[in-house]
Formats: C-alpha cells, structure tokens, sequence
C-alpha cells in the first residue's frame, strides 16, 4: 500500500563519535560531544539542565563510549562568551521563556 517514496529512511549524520582506544572494551572518545548551557538558563535550574544532559552518557557507556558528552556553560568571560546559540557548528540548550504553551 505504500510507495517507494514513503518508505525512505533519512538519517542526519551530526557527530562522528569513535572511541579513543577501539581495543579497550570502555574507552573515552576521540573528540567529546560538547553541549553548552546558554547563559540565559537561570542559575538556579543550571545544575540540573547539566545533570540531565550527562544523563544521555549512559546510553554511550552501552556502545563502550564513556563520557561522550561533555557539558559546558557559557558565561560572559569563556570561550563561549561570543558564540551566538543560533550558531549550527555548536549544541547549545537555551531557556526560552514564551506565552504560548
């Protein structure tokens, strides 16, 4: 009942995570995912925003990847201080506070 072009299966390919060491069976990555905690989360839920993000290394420690995602926050005077959140190269979480559900 369906046609080729409803079958498709796309895949976005984003980050290409190895392990540092392949013959170790728990191995650090090459190069972490790095998220960054924009600065216009409130200080007060910034600890957990970073907890529940770190939360998704567990599913990593399963494919034999500890610490695949490293999480950063930005702050007026780091190496994110600049870098605008609408940027692609960089994963920012942001606290958008709107009227709409």
């Amino acid at each position: 009942p369906y046609t080729d072009r409803e079958n498709i299966t796309r895949y976005i390919n984003r980050w290409n995570l190895k392990k540092k060491d392949p013959s170790l069976e728990m191995s650090p990555p090459e190069k972490p995912i790095v998220f960054v905690i924009e600065k216009t989360v409130p200080l007060r839920w910034r600890a957990a925003v970073k907890e529940g993000i770190e939360v998704w290394n567990k599913a990593f420690e399963k494919v034999g990847i500890t610490g695949a995602i490293v999480v950063q926050q930005q702050t007026d005077d780091n190496e994110f201080a600049n870098v605008d959140p609408e940027d692609a190269r960089y994963n920012f979480f942001r606290w958008i506070v709107t009227g709409a559900g």
